[in-house]
């Protein structure tokens, strides 16, 4: 599956019965942390309300974002 098939189809994820819409978010969120889409991955996980993958993803080392605010800046209820 092309990065641009799975923008599209990760849309298309209301169209999917209960477990599965689950299983496709998670299947994408992993896809986009792998290849370093941290915006992608944290909608994702926003998407899922996991606030254990918000955290990994606003935390992850490759992600340019999380440099770029100060601890200040730093919602604590999901970076704590």
């Amino acid at each position: 599956m092309s990065y641009i098939e799975l923008i599209l189809c990760h849309r298309c994820v209301t169209l999917l019965p209960p477990p599965d819409d689950i299983a496709f978010l998670r299947t994408a969120h992993t896809i986009y942390v792998q290849y370093h889409k941290f915006p992608e991955a944290l909608a994702l996980a926003i998407r899922l309300s996991d606030s254990d993958l918000i955290r990994e993803d606003f935390n992850a080392p490759g992600n340019p974002y999380a440099s770029a605010l100060t601890e200040s800046d730093r919602p604590n209820s999901y970076l704590a």
